[in-house]
C-alpha cells in the first residue's frame, strides 16, 4: 500500500514531504485538474477540508476529477460543512440552504497562502445526494464524522 497527497497548500506540502516522504509521496496541485494519477487508480480517496473551500462550478470539475481517479470498487470519504454549521450563517445564505442546498460564502475571510477563491461552502445532504450522484453512487452520511467538525458523505465508485 502507498499513500498518495495533493494539496493546493504548499506549506502543508512542504511540512509532509518533510515528516512523512517515507510512507507517502505528496504534490502540490493547481486550482483544477488534472492530477498526475491514472485512471481508477486509486482504492480510497480522502478529502479533508477541499469541498467545504471550493465555488460550485470547481466542486464539479474536482468531483468529476475524484470520479475518474476512483477504482470500480474503491471509495471516497468526502468532508463538508452540514447542517451543523448552516445556523450559523446569515438568513440569505439560510435561504440559500434551504432552496438550493449550497452556499459559497464570498464574505468569508481568505486564508493567508491560500488561492482567494478558497472561502466557505456549505452543503445539504439532498444538495449531495442530487448533485454529486452525477459522479458517485452516495452510500451514507456521517453528521460531523471529522473530528466532530465537518460531515463525511460515503461515495461509491458509480455502478
Amino acid at each position: 500500500m502507498k499513500l498518495f497527497g495533493t494539496d493546493v497548500d504548499e506549506e502543508a506540502v512542504a511540512w509532509l514531504q518533510k515528516n512523512y516522504s517515507s510512507i507517502g509521496e505528496f504534490a502540490v496541485n493547481g486550482p483544477h485538474p488534472p492530477i498526475p494519477h491514472g485512471d481508477q487508480n486509486f482504492d480510497l480517496i480522502y478529502a479533508v477540508s477541499v469541498f467545504t473551500h471550493l465555488p460550485e462550478d470547481m466542486q464539479f470539475e474536482w468531483l468529476q476529477e475524484l470520479a475518474r481517479l476512483l477504482h470500480p470498487e474503491g471509495i471516497a470519504l468526502v468532508s463538508f460543512h452540514g447542517e451543523a454549521h448552516h445556523s450559523r450563517q446569515s438568513a440569505e445564505a439560510q435561504e440559500q440552504l434551504r432552496t438550493k442546498g449550497f452556499h459559497y460564502d464570498t464574505t468569508a475571510h481568505l486564508t493567508d497562502g491560500l488561492p482567494d477563491f478558497y472561502l466557505n461552502s456549505y452543503h445539504t445532504p439532498a444538495y449531495i445526494e442530487r448533485e454529486w450522484s452525477r459522479y458517485f453512487d452516495v452510500r451514507g452520511f456521517v453528521p460531523l464524522g471529522f473530528e466532530r467538525h465537518q460531515d463525511v458523505v460515503v461515495l461509491a465508485a458509480r455502478s
